[in-house]
């Protein structure tokens, strides 16, 4: 299925002029020419008879000084040395503890969605999340309309932190649509917010635009990324292992979905829980594949319990997990990190008070000194993770 996958067609060069046209097809010549190597060297290392009793699960075989080296590589934090099982116990009680209040809240405002009474107990949290998702006034009517939604959502953000609140651009972001059932509904790369829209009609809802583009476009990944590459400060070292970075660059992403300026609407809010509860349980996740052993089929049904995304959804994020240990953890506790900090340097926790004046500016001269390892970022402001 990915070999098949790996079958692409050329982008429309109507909007390009004759030298980007030649330009762009020698390009895709030659990446053709390579993806074709590339299927060939697959469909080679597939016959071999080993990955017929390769095991199911995911590092917990190996010392666990492995899983270690994955957890620092992609989070960017350094773990005690000492007790590293109990030290992964403690950071898999620390998501569940999460996890737990994020499924109170969403609860909560599930109920504000369906107009309950706070003490209302005639329908279960399953029963709620049944009727919010089936309510059809965040269904798309066109394929259209999903384009405009998230082309006025970016726009609406880069007026406000560009224009109003003058953080720096050096190229203007832009959304490119693509539909592959096979791929994310949406990521960042070079400039483009990459919109997937081949779940249109079932899998895409309207309380996802707000989070997506804020994570994707400004404040989040283009903004951090666009400025990175600019600013004087960019380190050579981070861009030629971009992944020790990675629990800064995806903190700041989900950090970015804390500052827009729509979080009083219940159905934005509901959005960004569902996100939230995602990030939080690959943290779950991620601990039960590789340090406890448990086979991918027991992490998917416990994921079933918590998340609302279709079923082949689930199952394809959790084998992400399984094959990329590590990364999936990121998220979470950059966003952790990023709030520890403003706690104890500012004295703020509200998320409606993220956006306050010196925040902003701090925010700015942190983007301008661009990403580093969470571990660099914490022992700068003379923070010890507990």
């Amino acid at each position: 299925k990915f070999i098949q996958a790996l079958d692409f067609n050329p982008l429309d060069d109507q909007d390009l002029n004759d030298k980007n046209k030649q330009v762009y097809h020698e390009y895709f010549s030659q990446f053709t020419h390579e993806v074709n190597r590339l299927k060939q060297y697959l469909i080679k290392l597939s016959s071999d008879s080993k990955w017929d009793t390769h095991p199911s699960t995911g590092l917990s075989q190996y010392p666990l000084s492995i899983y270690q080296f994955a957890f620092e590589y992609h989070t960017g934090v350094k773990l005690p040395t000492t007790d590293l099982k109990e030290t992964f116990e403690k950071i898999k009680l620390w998501g569940e503890k999460h996890l737990t209040h994020l499924m109170i809240e969403l609860e909560c405002c599930c109920g504000r969605i369906l107009n309950l009474a706070d003490d209302d107990k005639s329908l279960t949290l399953e029963e709620k999340l049944t009727r919010v998702q089936s309510d059809q006034s965040q269904v798309w009517s066109s394929k259209q309309e999903m384009i405009e939604a998230f082309q006025k959502c970016l726009a609406k953000y880069r007026h406000i932190f560009i224009k109003e609140k003058g953080f720096k651009e050096f190229n203007e972001p832009d959304i490119l649509v693509f539909d592959n059932p096979l791929l994310a509904g949406g990521y960042y790369y070079q400039n483009k917010f990459y919109l997937n829209v081949c779940d249109w009609e079932s899998g895409n809802a309207k309380y996802e635009v707000e989070n997506l583009t804020l994570h994707e476009t400004i404040p989040g990944h283009h903004l951090q990324i666009d400025i990175s590459l600019n600013s004087s400060n960019s380190n050579y070292l981070c861009q030629l292992f971009p992944y020790v970075t990675n629990g800064f660059v995806e903190g700041w992403g989900l950090f970015a979905e804390q500052l827009g300026d729509s979080n009083e609407d219940k159905w934005i809010y509901y959005g960004y829980l569902q996100m939230n509860i995602l990030r939080t349980f690959r943290i779950i996740a991620d601990i039960m594949l590789h340090v406890e052993g448990s086979p991918p089929e027991d992490v998917i049904k416990l994921a079933k319990r918590y998340l609302t995304m279709a079923s082949n959804a689930i199952v394809s994020e959790i084998y992400r997990y399984r094959v990329f240990p590590g990364q999936a953890m990121s998220y979470k506790i950059g966003l952790e990190v990023f709030k520890l900090i403003i706690k104890q340097k500012f004295g703020i926790t509200d998320t409606e008070d993220f956006l306050k004046s010196e925040l902003v500016e701090w925010y700015k001269e942190l983007l301008w000194n661009t990403e580093r390892p969470l571990q660099i970022f914490l022992q700068e402001n003379e923070i010890i993770l507990d």
